[in-house]
C-alpha cells in the first residue's frame, strides 16, 4: 500500500475527531474553547481561550474575561497576558490569561470564561501527591543511541484505580561569551519525547506499529507519548519505572547571540533534566490517552473516531490540575562555538 496513501488516512481519522460533549458541532453554533494543564508546582497558571465555529477555529475579539476562585470562595479576576508564543502555531494567536495561585490536596479550583455574550466553566479537584520514594539515573547505550535511564520508585496505598502521568523534562542555562568576555545569559526548558520500550507499565498504550508490520508499511504507531499510566499492576503495592530519553533531546540547539553589536563566540551550557510524576484524575488520564491516539494515528488500524474528553461546561476543551512530584539532575556541563558565517557575492 502506498504511504501517502496510508497517511492521508491518517488525516481523515484527525479530522473525524470528535469531542466527549453532549452536543453536536454542526447544530452548536460557536462555542468558547478554554485550555489549561495546571499542578500544584508552578505558582502561575495559564488559561488559553479561542472561539470554535463548525469545522473551524478562530481567535477570539474584543473583551474576553477568565475569573478563578478556589473552594467556592469570592471570583477573582485573571490578567491577561502577551501573544500565545508558541501557541500561535496552534490557533493562530489565542488569548492567554495568567494568574497566581498555590493548591493544596482537596482544594475546588472553578475557572469561569466570558466573551462574545458567551460563557464557559470548569470545576476540578487537586489529588493527593503521588508517593514517589525514589528516582534515580545512569547513561546507557543502546545500540547506537546514547541514552539517560531513570529509576523510579513508587507505592500505590489507595484500594482501587488510580490515575498518573510521567514526563521529562530538559532545562538549560547557557552563558554567552565573546572570548573570554561575558556577553549574555539565556534560559529554557522543553518537553522530551520519552522511551518508554521495555517497560510494561509505561508502555500500556499498545503496540508499535513495527511490531505488526513486517512489510514495514506504517512509519507511526500509538505511543505513550505523554506518559499516562494507570495502577493496574501495583494496586496498593510497589513498582518500579523505567523510562529513558535519548540525550539528544538533553542538548538544546543554540543560536549565537550579538550584544551591544559584539557576536558571541562560544557558550558555555549547563543542562538539567527533570523526571515529573503527577496523580491526576480518570478523565484527566482518558484525556492524554486520547491525545496519544491523535497522535499514532494509524496504529490501531481501526477508522474509529476518536473521543476527546472535555470537562469544560458551555464551551469546548479541556481544565487538568495535577498534584506533581519532580526530581532534578544536573548533567555535565559543555562548550559550543559559533562559526561567524561570511557571505559573499
Amino acid at each position: 500500500m502506498d504511504k501517502k496513501l496510508l497517511a492521508a488516512m491518517a488525516l481523515v481519522l484527525a479530522a473525524a475527531c470528535t469531542n466527549d460533549m453532549p452536543y453536536t458541532p454542526k447544530d452548536a453554533g460557536d462555542k468558547l474553547i478554554m485550555n489549561a494543564l495546571m499542578n500544584n508546582e508552578e505558582h502561575t497558571h495559564a488559561v488559553v481561550l479561542s472561539l470554535s465555529r463548525t469545522g473551524r477555529a478562530e481567535d477570539i475579539s474584543g473583551k474576553a474575561t477568565v475569573t478563578f476562585s478556589v473552594n467556592g470562595g469570592p471570583e477573582t479576576e485573571v490578567w491577561e497576558g502577551g501573544p500565545g508564543g508558541i501557541l500561535s502555531s496552534y490557533w493562530g494567536s489565542p488569548r492567554v490569561f495568567e494568574f497566581i495561585a498555590d493548591f493544596r490536596p482537596g482544594d475546588e479550583l472553578t475557572l469561569t470564561a466570558s466573551a462574545l455574550g458567551m460563557k464557559a466553566s470548569s470545576t476540578v479537584t487537586l489529588l493527593s501527591p503521588p508517593m514517589v520514594t525514589s528516582v534515580d539515573t545512569m547513561s546507557v547505550r543502546d545500540g547506537s543511541s546514547d541514552l539517560l535511564a531513570f529509576t523510579v520508585e513508587m507505592e500505590d496505598n489507595t484500594p482501587g484505580t488510580d490515575y498518573y502521568s510521567l514526563e521529562i523534562h530538559s532545562r538549560y542555562r547557557a552563558d554567552y561569551y565573546d572570548g573570554d568576555t561575558f556577553l549574555w545569559s539565556d534560559e529554557g526548558e522543553s518537553f522530551c519525547q520519552p522511551d518508554f520500550t521495555g517497560d510494561l507499565i509505561l508502555s500500556e498504550d499498545g503496540v508499535v506499529a513495527g511490531e505488526m508490520d513486517d512489510l514495514g508499511l506504517f512509519d507511526f504507531g500509538t505511543v505513550n507519548t505523554y506518559g499516562a499510566f494507570l495502577d493496574n499492576q501495583f494496586d496498593c503495592g510497589k513498582a518500579v519505572l523505567r523510562p529513558r530519553v535519548a540525550k539528544y533531546w538533553l542538548h538544546p540547539y543554540l543560536w549565537g547571540v550579538t550584544v551591544n553589536g559584539i557576536s558571541a563566540t562560544r557558550a558555555v551550557v549547563y543542562p538539567e533534566v527533570t523526571v515529573k510524576v503527577s496523580h491526576i484524575p480518570v478523565r484527566h488520564y482518558y484525556y492524554l490517552k486520547a491525545l496519544n491516539a491523535l497522535e499514532g494515528g494509524m496504529s490501531d488500524l481501526s477508522l474509529e473516531e476518536i473521543a476527546i474528553p472535555c470537562n469544560v461546561n458551555g464551551g469546548i476543551g479541556f481544565v487538568g490540575l495535577s498534584n506533581t512530584v519532580s526530581k532534578s539532575f544536573s548533567l555535565k556541563s559543555y562548550e559550543t562555538s559559533f562559526e561567524e558565517t561570511v557571505y559573499t557575492e
